[in-house]
């Protein structure tokens, strides 16, 4: 979880999501291969390998840019080198191989401005020397563009020899050796800090030899003027999502109903990106509470429409929305968070973005904000369609910060307290380099209006559609500290059940009666804060074999640095196929009652895992809010839906018992169910440890 805890609301608006440039220990050998293993997500990798005696540099390691080569001198003294560059995703760090290197240094730089132009971004145009036979080497001089803002770059080189040369790997004045290689043949340097200027500079050898230098600069992530007075804080966020083209035919429907994440504090506002297949512009999107949301902005790339809906002043108490289409669509997601202090849309959004190439941050139109302040929230989405494309990880654009992600689904959600008025182009990074993307975004006013959250709550649910194992789960959420992560599966079979589950850190999860398949709840006690200024924590899942299963994990904030307070779990069947519509029947129902160990505040979550399925359309457990969701026509076939079977969370004040009935529907037949209740408390003192709001 992301180490966000703030203790006032005067502390809302921060930093940018990326600090200044600093340089973890990267790797050196003399080989063709070494493993960067201090690396973590969103971080620089800038590498090289030299070769000698061929004028053909080494191969580009897979998965990397390559940034440029060049040659020196020729024959058995020639060098011949590439410098590559590449973004670091989720997973253990792989050794990265120069093939035909004879040495190879690989240098992590994190903070680095990787939303430029130019190859990975922060990577300015190597300034390259050379030459034969000679005892001086030289740094060329570098031309600074500065991105992040006057004296906020760094300067690095890499120098190359063809033999041995006392002094000759040395750094030039003003770098510091990061990396030499132990024939001393390879270096890598940096200046260690930002600089304001880089001349050239020479470096003094004992021996007459071959050499060759690359200097280039690292630029910082340009600052981001942050909200300072009245800003947009978070409540919670929750994605959703169908994949109804894996379905033959394909389920297509015009009613969708999603519950939000908890039931709305008085005044909040809730923005939500949607996309799906279809061309319509008939949308109307309503509350249980009789609002009507607000069209911000929407488009379509010819096949598939994205947008952004939203409504402030929300009703305390809000719950489910219903979204109505005027011609029946497919692929339908909606990600949708709840803040406060937002009051307004703020003008005209610019027109969506559409085709926007992956595998890069992609931009967003520009806004323009009329105040300081605004919210500014992005929403992307596949132009391509959800249905089986490659597992997929987002990075925020520079000063944002995630709100939602779907790593199957590829679709995620970001948003920015912006204490400017400048005009401002909102990037999101994409792992996806098979498909295209649209951008919708939008600018919100904001003032001191809603309802800050208290107590324990729900803060953020990922959601995964788990296919391989170990399969690794981007965990958007940004709350930290004495937070709680809780994670529930539907478990399908015996290759669906989880063996473990670890945080960013490797720290274990809890299994909830790990001796059981159906279903599967894990927790983590006291959640370590997240790898800062990534906003890209994964959490990974080890199966007993390849899984076909979903998973919700759920950051349950102002928990019990020790919050489980107990499960329970049942077994049943329906004797009543529920149909196609929500039914509340003792026949098609499933129920289940537990009771929590301490006489405290908490939340229960609930599973119910049910073969033939779908169900979880509705439940009438008083105060429960439904954690998956229901759309008309939906069938068994949709278990990439997110989600079949059923979830909900359910708060509770003492322990007294507690009954949960989850209403159940399908056009399969009666089914048999499984069940489990999992019981999460509160501090024991009314003062809770933290007010764990975030920056939006």
């Amino acid at each position: 979880m992301r180490s966000r805890i703030l203790i006032s609301a005067l502390l809302l608006c921060a930093a940018p999501a990326w600090a200044a440039i600093s340089e973890p220990a990267g790797c050196e050998a003399a080989a063709n291969n070494c493993t960067p293993s201090n690396a973590r997500v969103g971080d620089v990798l800038v590498g090289i390998g030299r070769r000698l005696g061929s004028a053909t540099a080494p191969t580009n390691p897979t998965g990397w840019t390559s940034i440029t080569t060049a040659t020196v001198g020729s024959s058995t003294t020639e060098i011949a080198y590439r410098i590559s560059c590449r973004i670091v995703g989720p997973g253990a760090q792989a050794a990265v191989t120069f093939t035909n290197a004879a040495d190879v240094a690989i240098q992590i730089y994190r903070g680095a401005n990787v939303s430029g132009s130019r190859s990975c971004g922060a990577i300015g145009t190597p300034v390259k020397n050379g030459t034969t036979s000679t005892t001086t080497y030289t740094y060329g001089g570098v031309t600074l563009t500065n991105d992040g803002g006057s004296s906020t770059s760094w300067v690095a080189g890499f120098g190359m020899l063809s033999a041995t040369s006392s002094g000759g790997t040395n750094a030039p004045t003003g770098m510091t050796q990061q990396q030499v290689t132990s024939d001393s043949l390879l270096a890598a340097q940096d200046t260690n800090g930002a600089v304001s200027s880089w001349s050239s500079t020479n470096v003094t050898g004992g021996t007459s030899v071959n050499y060759a230098t690359a200097t280039f600069e690292v630029n910082a992530a340009p600052a981001v003027s942050a909200c300072s007075s009245n800003c947009a804080g978070m409540v919670d966020t929750k994605p959703t999502g169908s994949n109804d083209t894996i379905d033959t035919p394909a389920t297509n429907a015009t009613t969708f109903h999603i519950s939000l994440l908890n039931p709305s504090l008085s005044g909040n506002a809730v923005i939500c990106g949607w996309t799906g297949k279809g061309t319509t512009t008939t949308l109307t999107v309503t509350t249980d509470k009789s609002q009507t949301f607000s069209n911000a902005v929407s488009g379509n790339d010819g096949t598939y429409m994205i947008g952004i809906r939203y409504l402030t002043g929300l009703t305390g108490g809000t719950s489910v929305t219903t979204w109505t289409f005027g011609a029946a669509v497919s692929d339908f997601t909606a990600h949708c968070t709840q803040y406060y202090n937002v009051s307004a849309l703020d003008g005209t959004p610019p027109a969506v973005a559409t085709g926007v190439a992956g595998n890069a941050f992609m931009a967003a139109n520009s806004i323009t904000p009329s105040q300081t302040g605004d919210l500014i929230y992005v929403f992307a989405a596949p132009t391509g369609g959800f249905c089986c494309n490659a597992w997929n990880w987002f990075l925020p654009g520079n000063g944002f910060h995630l709100k939602s992600v779907n790593n199957f689904l590829n679709a995620a959600s970001e948003s920015l307290s912006y204490g400017s008025t400048s005009a401002i182009t909102p990037t999101i990074f994409t792992s996806n380099g098979s498909t295209n993307f649209n951008l919708a975004a939008a600018a919100f006013k904001t003032s001191s209006t809603g309802t800050a959250p208290s107590g324990i709550w729900l803060a953020c649910q990922g959601v995964a559609y788990a296919n391989a194992t170990p399969y690794v789960m981007q965990n958007p959420c940004d709350f930290a500290g004495v937070n709680t992560q809780a994670m529930l599966s539907n478990t399908q079979d015996s290759d669906d059940k989880i063996n473990s589950v670890k945080d960013a850190f490797g720290n274990s999860f809890t299994m909830v009666d790990p001796g059981t398949v159906y279903p599967i709840g894990a927790y983590e006690n006291n959640a370590a804060a997240d790898i800062p200024s990534s906003d890209a924590n994964f959490e990974t899942i080890t199966f007993a074999a390849t899984p076909g299963v979903e998973v919700l994990l759920y950051d349950v904030a102002n928990a019990d640095t020790s919050a489980f307070d107990g499960d329970v779990t049942n077994a049943g069947s329906q004797t009543a196929q529920g149909g196609s519509t929500c039914t509340n029947s003792s026949n098609s129902n499933s129920t289940i009652t537990g009771t929590p160990t301490t006489n405290r505040k908490g939340i229960a979550l609930f599973v119910e895992d049910n073969g033939d399925g779908p169900d979880g359309c509705g439940t009438p457990t008083t105060g429960a809010t439904v954690d998956n969701w229901w759309y008309g026509g939906q069938d068994d076939g949709d278990s990439y839906g997110y989600t079949s079977s059923g979830y909900a969370h359910v708060p509770y004040t003492s322990n007294a018992s507690l009954t949960y009935t989850n209403e159940w529907a399908n056009t399969q037949g009666a089914s048999s169910f499984n069940n489990l209740m999992m019981f999460l408390k509160a501090p024991a003192s009314a003062a809770m440890q933290h007010r764990a709001f975030v920056i939006p």
